[in-house]
């Protein structure tokens, strides 16, 4: 120890942690020095200004106390090193000597389990229903409804003691092994069903005190719950019993001791009454005639005096089952057992065994010994058979009672401040009570629940609905320790060996089947609450991570439905969007483009998956944690849409590169995104590398075989406060046939409530003039007949070549003028296209006065019988390649842009189909709260052309969507 002392003289410093970890610090107490290591200790920062200990933690008005705080210099007030050490070892040597004070309060298997359980089990049902149900249903089915009922509390306890044992059990009990299994909904469900059947326990037990006290003591002999002397004699027994939970769980344990021996004592007598009275030895306040042997081994189903019903095998049974669901009483004190995962099983099996045993003596008792018309008509039978005087008997049912009541007061008062504690329930979270102290505010809350039932004056009344309380939970924990058996998860590591997924499942179906057979509409009510319990605490966002099974259950329910899905093409039956969104963010992930996400989210109807990928560029290593901030903050937004989804931002270097890689290995197995969703670059033009760039990336989607959508514009699309109203419209232009992606994106949209007002409109666009419009009318509607989606048609007709001519030649006029005005100095002006006038972006200048001799022949396909290329073009095809001044194939494969920044030029012909396309949208769809149309075949133009094209086509229309599939059919004519 001088050592010790020395070393941190010389180091001026000591380092706390290396100190605690490497010496010893030691306590004289009596003479003798007791060492401590502060290995044993484990000293880190606490809770709240305190010491976070192994045993607990220690605040520092504690080490004040004792003399042990430490002042804000170096070594504590000012003192020298020395003085510090010796600190250091006060302190340890304190806080072990809390940690075995505390471990010496603590409760062991006898006190802590079974002598509750016990007591909870043998209960007000022993001496004042048993002989009842013995005189109705016999000896033979008595014994059957005390097995059926032991047989569902014994697989329930074999089920609670693998939970139990697999990890440390907080306060709670049954909500917490439930709660940390099946979630936090179906815990705090399930845990206030229990809380609740607790409270109509204790008030179960007061009834039964009340009965005993005014039929064993009462020179009138009778029960009468009418007089309500009853209720007023309840009301007052359970303040007194609330009050002495008030005080404390030590003196409930205290007062438990003499109750349950006053309970022994009671069932001593009275078994020893029945024998000396089959012996003829005494016959306590019964007559000779009131004892025939042998005449109860069958069922006698008569009417009850005090209900005015003849009980049937299953009403018995529910009237049976509250004296077999005292075996959660060691699990609601978890939080006081010394060694909750040893004292829990022993302790339950234990007091089950006893329990069963003496019941099954006092059947055989009662039935062989006493009269069947004793037995009905007088439920207090035990006592005036008892031996010496029935006095003492009711003594001690009446204590036996009421010490049961107090442990059920005790176990949902503890049950209550659990649930506030985790924040399960809001309405609950006043009566959490605060650290280190009672349950104060929780035993309040129970004390005037459990004093409503009291008014019914009668125990019969309530026994139905705690037993289907009781059996409902017992239920889920089967259910919880069915579910983490088969999921056989890593983390399930129970030292209770001594169950199987098997005896879970058994416990689980036996409950719920009692349940129905002692009554189907107490039963459904009772899980109609439950679930309206459940959706209360999940729209009140309590969700906690808890690792609850149900996630296992999901995630091995994904994984084998993955598994089992084959890689194979999907049936157009079966395809729906999956959708993998580029969205556009700032550097701390704010979406620039938001109406992409929203309609994104708004074609969920087609129950498909979406994925959101923001790319920032930056150093992948030294930008990680700005990237995962980003993504928090993308997922933000996705929450605040209601969008159901998931997003990643990547950190990288190369956007386009990355793109693509996410395009080709985003998903996994067969739920892989199929389609992809971009924004359009509208700066294109000030920023041309940007444009390339969304330019490769569609390539790059069109090489994965996804299909690809592109919005432009954004503002008109509908929100949440601004939906889409009756008469708008969403306009679908059919320029070639893709699949049928064109009108099933437009139908899944109509789905979503902000689209569900607007209407389907159809513009199938003719550029032959050997069509007849009428009959393309006819097709159209015949084929969207068959396909079953709604919408109106109309076919437009571009075949007029003079018409073709004026709109070029408009177009060319309106460009001279803005480069007039932009040579003088003065900024182009934005016409609009009410007067004809587009607002395009620059072209070749070319030879203004040549006469177009050539007709636009776009390979339009409006027809949707006929069969279409894998290319799906929108205003050129494999049929009529561009003329000698366009570019070609070769440009998107290489060929060297011509001179001038790396752009190329629209040729005319691929401009003039363009301007026409887009003067006749704006003529019919000026008002249209959507345009869709075909996407033009990327692979087969340069850049700068298609951007130049899309520009033209979308100009002065917003939002415009433009689809292009995949090469695969999206949609069947059968069902």
């Amino acid at each position: 120890m001088q050592e010790c002392r020395s070393a941190a003289n010389e180091a001026g410093v000591i380092d706390k942690v290396a100190y605690a970890s490497a010496n010893m610090a030691t306590e004289e107490s009596d003479g003798n020095m007791q060492s401590y290591t502060w290995a044993d200790v484990e000293v880190a920062e606490g809770h709240e200004g305190g010491l976070e200990l192994a045993g607990g933690i220690v605040s520092p008005q504690h080490l004040r106390n004792r003399g042990h705080a430490r002042n804000g210099d170096e070594y504590g007030g000012g003192g020298s090193a020395e003085q510090y050490v010796m600190s250091e070892e006060n302190r340890a040597a304190a806080v072990l000597a809390d940690r075995q004070q505390a471990s010496q309060r603590k409760l062991g298997t006898v006190k802590g389990v079974f002598q509750p359980c016990v007591q909870n089990i043998l209960g007000v049902i022993l001496f004042i229903r048993l002989p009842f149900i013995v005189g109705q249903a016999g000896v033979f089915l008595t014994i059957v409804i005390i097995l059926v009922a032991k047989l569902a509390t014994t697989l329930t306890t074999l089920s609670m003691n693998a939970i139990a044992t697999n990890g440390q059990v907080q306060a709670g009990g049954p909500y917490y092994i439930i709660s940390r299994n099946l979630g936090v909904e179906i815990g705090g469900a399930i845990g206030t069903l229990f809380c609740l059947a607790l409270t109509l326990g204790s008030s179960l037990y007061v009834l039964g005190a009340v009965e005993t006290i005014m039929t064993g003591f009462s020179t009138g002999g009778g029960h009468n719950s009418d007089s309500g002397i009853p209720q007023v004699l309840s009301l007052v027994l359970m303040a007194i019993l609330a009050t002495v939970v008030r005080v404390g769980v030590r003196y409930v344990n205290a007062s438990s001791a003499l109750f349950l021996f006053l309970t022994l004592a009671s069932i001593c007598c009275i078994i020893l009454g029945l024998v000396l009275f089959a012996l003829g030895a005494f016959s306590g306040d019964l007559s000779s005639t009131e004892g025939v042997a042998f005449d109860n081994w069958g069922p006698r189903y008569q009417v009850n005096p005090d209900t005015g019903n003849t009980p049937t095998f299953w009403s018995l049974l529910a009237l049976f089952f509250p004296s077999a669901t005292g075996i959660m009483a060691g699990c609601n004190r978890s939080a006081v057992l010394a060694d909750p995962g040893r004292s829990i099983p022993k302790g339950t099996l234990a007091a089950i065994a006893t329990v069963t045993a003496t019941y099954v003596v006092f059947v055989l008792m009662f039935g062989t010994i006493l009269s069947n018309q004793v037995l009905v008509a007088e439920k207090l039978v035990a006592s005036r058979v008892a031996w010496p005087t029935h006095y003492l008997v009711s003594v001690g049912i009446v204590f036996s009672s009421l010490g049961a009541a107090m442990q059920c007061l005790v176990g949902a008062s503890r049950l209550v401040a659990a649930i506030a504690n985790d924040h399960t329930i809001p309405l609950l979270r006043p009566f959490a009570p605060k650290p280190d102290e009672e349950p104060n505010k929780a035993v309040f809350l129970v004390w005037v629940l459990a004093s409503l039932p009291c008014l019914a004056g009668n125990l019969d009344y309530i026994t139905p609905v705690m037993t289907m309380f009781f059996l409902l939970m017992y239920a889920c924990v089967n259910l919880s320790c069915f579910v983490l058996s088969i999921l056989q998860s890593p983390g399930f590591r129970p030292k209770w060996k001594h169950y199987n997924w098997l005896t879970a499942l058994s416990g689980f179906i036996l409950c719920l089947a009692i349940m129905l057979v002692v009554s189907w509409r107490v039963a459904v009510s009772s899980i109609f609450l439950a679930c309206a319990l459940l959706f209360y605490i999940k729209y009140q966002n309590a969700t906690r991570d808890w690792g609850d099974t149900l996630v296992g259950f999901r995630f091995q329910l994904a994984r084998d439905m993955l598994l089992s899905l084959s890689y194979k093409d999907v049936h157009p039956k079966n395809w729906r969007p999956q959708l993998l969104v580029f969205c556009k963010i700032d550097a701390y992930g704010n979406p620039t483009v938001p109406g992409l996400l929203s309609l994104a989210g708004q074609m969920k109807m087609g129950r498909g998956l979406l994925m959101s990928v923001g790319l920032l560029e930056g150093d992948m290593v030294e930008d990680a944690v700005k990237g995962a901030e980003a993504q928090r903050v993308l997922g933000m937004h996705l929450t605040d849409e209601r969008i159901e989804g998931f997003c990643k931002v990547s950190v990288c270097q190369n956007v386009t590169e990355s793109a693509v890689t996410v395009m080709h290995h985003a998903g996994i197995g067969s739920l892989q995104p199929n389609t992809v969703l971009f924004a359009w670059p509208d700066d294109w033009s000030k920023n041309y590398e940007k444009g390339e760039r969304f330019v490769s990336m569609l390539r790059g989607a069109v090489n994965a075989r996804k299909a690809v959508m592109v919005l432009k514009g954004d503002k008109r699309l509908p929100t949440r406060l601004n939906p889409a109203t009756a008469g708008q419209t969403i306009d679908i232009w059919w320029v070639a046939k893709d699949g049928g992606l064109l009108l099933l994106v437009p139908y899944l949209l109509k789905l979503h409530v902000l689209w569900k007002r607007c209407s389907l409109r159809l513009f199938s666009v003719i550029v032959d003039p050997k069509d007849n419009p009428e009959q393309v009318e006819m097709d159209v509607r015949e084929y969207l007949d068959q396909v079953r989606i709604e919408a109106t048609v109309k076919a437009v007709d571009m075949s007029n070549v003079k018409f073709n001519r004026e709109v070029y030649r408009e177009h060319q006029e309106h460009r001279q003028e803005n480069q007039a005005l932009s040579n003088m100095g003065v900024r182009a002006m934005t016409l609009d296209t009410v007067g004809g006038r587009h607002n395009l972006p620059e072209v070749i200048p070319g030879d203004e006065r040549e006469e177009l001799e050539t007709e636009t022949e776009a390979s339009f396909d409006p027809q949707p019988n006929k069969n279409w290329d894998n290319g799906g073009t929108m205003g050129w095809g494999p049929e009529s390649p561009p003329e000698n001044g366009g570019a070609s194939g070769g440009a998107a494969k290489g060929t060297a842009p011509v001179a001038g920044g790396g752009r190329r030029q629209l040729d005319k012909q691929r401009l003039m189909t363009a301007v026409l396309l887009n003067r006749n949208i704006v003529e019919y769809s000026s008002g249209a709260r959507l345009v869709v149309t075909n996407l033009p075949l990327v692979a087969d133009m340069h850049a700068s052309e298609v951007l130049q094209y899309v520009d033209a086509v979308g100009s002065s229309i917003a939002p415009l969507l433009m689809i292009r599939g995949a090469g695969v059919e999206v949609v069947t004519q059968y069902g």
